[in-house]
Formats: structure tokens, sequence, C-alpha cells
């Protein structure tokens, strides 16, 4: 419960910029899905900036238009999603 009153918060307060920290903590693959759905259609009604930290990586691919990856303080990668979705994989 939790998680989704921090979600539900998230995308109402509709700031210049939304920080979710893992926020599907406690959520099943369904309302992560609907958090996912509903994050992109509150985005397109109101674009902000949305920083969204997770480690579900492949779950989230297709919501991403920028990657940072952060390891201890330091940056390892920045780059479009785009070119990195082009990229061979290894």
């Amino acid at each position: 419960m939790n998680s989704a009153v921090g979600i539900i918060i998230g995308l109402a307060s509709r700031a210049p910029v939304t920080l979710f920290d893992e926020p599907y903590l406690g959520l099943d693959a369904v309302a992560r899905q609907l958090f996912y759905d509903r994050l992109l259609a509150d985005y397109a009604e109101n674009p902000r900036t949305v920083v969204l930290s997770t480690h579900l990586i492949e779950e989230i691919a297709s919501l991403l238009e920028r990657v940072l990856l952060i390891d201890r303080g330091r940056v390892l990668l920045d780059a479009d999603a785009e070119s990195l979705r082009a990229r061979p994989s290894r």
C-alpha cells in the first residue's frame, strides 16, 4: 500500500521533476504494468522530467528516452535510449 500511495502522490504532484525510487516495490506484475501505463498517460498529458531508478531494466526499457547508469556515485553511461537499442547486443 505504501508503494501505491507514493506512486499516486508522485503522479498527482505534476512537479517539473518527478523522482521515483523503485516505486514498484511490493507490487505484483499486473500492478507494475498499470503503474507504467498510468505514468506514460500522465507524461503525455503533462510532460516533465521523470527520473525512475530501477533494477527491472527489461520491464521498463520501452518507456525510456534517456539512460543513466550510476554505480557508487559515478556515471558509467549517459546515452539516449534509441542509440542503446540500436547497439548490437553482446
